[in-house]
């Protein structure tokens, strides 16, 4: 079994001097575009929309939810507000400082996974069944507002 050697924004490296420092700066985020089954705004965790078959199988997006098993596989954070039909930018990895969150009382280290209401939030990780989206990287400051992830 091989070891990861690097992980983007996560961990510590050595500079030049041989002296381990902290990956603090540069995160690197992974973005994808893809179309908008219906109306979705920054910040919202978004799921592949597998009902859409127009552009192709698997090219459309939906808000996830929690509570729709076909919908509540996130695959990223809605990087921009899309319209129902346009193409949109998704973020799929990476530090996200845009994503909302339903919680106030999120830990640093907690998963997080789609929220159940309102489609598009994210929420605590609820069971050994939900997937997860993202880590929460700060404590969360107040419901609804965007706090930094890492996908």
């Amino acid at each position: 079994m091989s070891n990861p050697v690097r992980v983007d924004g996560v961990g510590t490296r050595r500079n030049d001097s041989g002296v381990e420092i902290a990956n603090v700066g540069g995160h690197r985020a992974e973005f994808v575009r893809l179309y908008a089954a219906e109306a979705i705004p920054i910040g919202s965790a978004v799921a592949i929309d597998v009902a859409t078959t127009d552009n192709g199988l698997g090219n459309h997006i939906v808000l996830a939810d929690g509570d729709a098993a076909a919908l509540s596989f996130a695959i990223g954070i809605a990087a921009e507000t899309i319209a129902s039909g346009d193409l949109g930018k998704v973020q799929v990895a990476g530090v996200c400082d845009f994503a909302i969150h339903l919680i106030a009382t999120s830990v640093i280290g907690q998963a997080l996974s789609a929220a159940a209401t309102p489609p598009g939030a994210i929420d605590l990780r609820a069971g050994a069944t939900d997937s997860v989206l993202a880590i929460s990287l700060v404590e969360g400051s107040s419901a609804t507002a965007a706090d930094s992830t890492v996908l």
